[in-house]
């Protein structure tokens, strides 16, 4: 199951009409729609509407594996209008706390930072993308899943040649969206496939029974062992990862896992 969020409608429209969504009840600003493989909420504008948006869904629908996506529009000061990106972390003006999305799978979009504003600007800055929900989205979604399936796909609607004029053009939007709606289909089926993935590569399976006869996991660190280990299958199968098991302890052992999840999923997003 695949739970969007986004903050208007227009950027709402090419979603529900992709996956045959129907509307299904409304708590406040929120209103919400569903179909058989997805759910959306249309929040409102703003990092607080959007948080509130979120958790008004996930605890509507109580869904153990489903992705989380943030679709909407941002300002950019170099991508062209339309351009999609994903966060590659994510920061607000207001909070001191910053995100950093893994990825189980690459992505076919580029990974950008995103900022979260309280009100849109021009003042562009290189590499960075402005927008007003992200932060309050990625906050809330991570009541009820992890890093790795919470992501914010953000469409470019504005930039140093052509900044963002009001009132929004919301035909134009609802266009940009759809046009990048079957990747990001294609992007939600391909994380969710690992999701609850137990079958490990030969190499990830050999280095599970070693690191289990060598070290003692308390019940939460075998756990996140076996986390990392999924992670690392979605991620790169087949590569050698013996030399973590000359850790000295568990703790250790799992730093190094992340250390190399880390690595991975850096260069795969695009």
């Amino acid at each position: 199951m695949i739970h969007f969020a986004t903050a208007l409608h227009c950027e709402a429209n090419p979603v529900i009409h992709f996956y045959g969504m129907k509307p299904c009840g409304q708590l406040g600003k929120a209103r919400f729609f569903k179909g058989e493989t997805a759910r959306l909420v249309v929040t409102g504008v703003g990092s607080i509407a959007s948080a509130i948006g979120v958790t008004s869904l996930g605890e509507r629908y109580s869904e153990p594996n489903a992705l989380w996506l943030n679709l909407g529009i941002c300002g950019h000061p170099s991508l062209y209008i339309g351009d999609a990106l994903i966060a590659s972390s994510i920061r607000s003006e207001a909070a001191k706390e910053r995100f950093f999305p893994q990825f189980p799978i690459a992505t076919p979009w580029r990974g950008q930072e995103v900022r979260t504003l309280a009100s849109p600007s021009s003042q562009y800055q290189p590499g960075v993308a402005f927008d007003m929900e992200a932060y309050g989205f990625y906050s809330a979604a991570l009541a009820f899943t992890t890093v790795e399936y919470a992501h914010c796909i953000k469409i470019v609607s504005d930039n140093e040649a052509q900044p963002a004029n009001a009132p929004l053009d919301k035909s134009l939007i609802s266009d940009h969206i759809e046009t990048h709606i079957q990747s990001i289909d294609t992007f939600a089926g391909q994380i969710l496939d690992t999701l609850g993935t137990t079958e490990f590569s030969e190499s990830l399976a050999a280095l599970q029974k070693r690191a289990l006869s060598k070290f003692r996991f308390a019940e939460t660190q075998r756990h996140q062992f076996t986390e990392r280990l999924r992670k690392l299958n979605a991620l790169e199968p087949e590569t050698e990862f013996d030399t973590t098991l000359q850790a000295p302890d568990t703790k250790a052992l799992l730093n190094a896992l992340q250390v190399q999840i880390d690595q991975l999923a850096s260069t795969q997003v695009c």
